[in-house]
């Protein structure tokens, strides 16, 4: 779907061998490397190609294993911790650490997120950010620098927009 389109299409999620761009394109369970795949097993040897770990698990010295949770020594170039449950690896004490959640106008960056807003950052991204509220509907916005809608609004010619059911057929 093109970034300022509010309507999608529906389609068929590929089988086994079937191909595909993310895991969203295959059928629920599989994983996608170029093709639908069945993951490999907790435990089992991983490649992070053709030997892929669901997503619960990530690929950790060759084998799927549980995400690392808080504490949890880890490496920053690799960052193996559980974002799906707000960690991210920290820098400084290469532990896995819980990210911080800042309003609009304070700091952002690395291991601080927005609530309810979008990270923008200036020409240097070694900088920290300003966390920038989501934009209500009929409100200006800009897909690239912000502010982003408010979902499920979407940024369509400037403005946010909700997707019109009416037009999604």
């Amino acid at each position: 779907m093109a970034a300022d389109e509010t309507c999608g299409l529906c389609a068929t999620v590929g089988a086994t061998g079937d191909t595909c761009e993310s895991d969203r394109d295959c059928e629920h369970g599989l994983v996608c490397y170029f093709t639908c795949l069945e993951p490999v097993r907790e435990g089992e040897a991983c490649d992070g190609m053709r030997r892929q770990c669901p997503q619960t698990l990530v690929c950790l010295d060759y084998r799927c294993v549980p995400q690392p949770g808080v504490g949890a020594t880890c490496n920053p170039a690799a960052d193996p911790c559980d974002h799906d449950h707000g960690l991210y690896c920290e820098r400084e004490t290469r532990r896995c650490a819980p990210y911080v959640v800042a309003r609009p106008g304070a700091a952002c960056g690395v291991e601080t997120l927005c609530r309810r807003g979008t990270c923008a950052t200036e020409d240097d991204p070694s900088q920290p950010g300003r966390c920038v509220a989501n934009a209500d509907d009929g409100m200006p916005c800009d897909s690239a620098a912000g502010p982003a809608c408010t979902p499920p609004a979407r940024c369509v010619r400037g403005r946010c927009a909700m997707p019109d059911p009416a037009r999604c057929r």
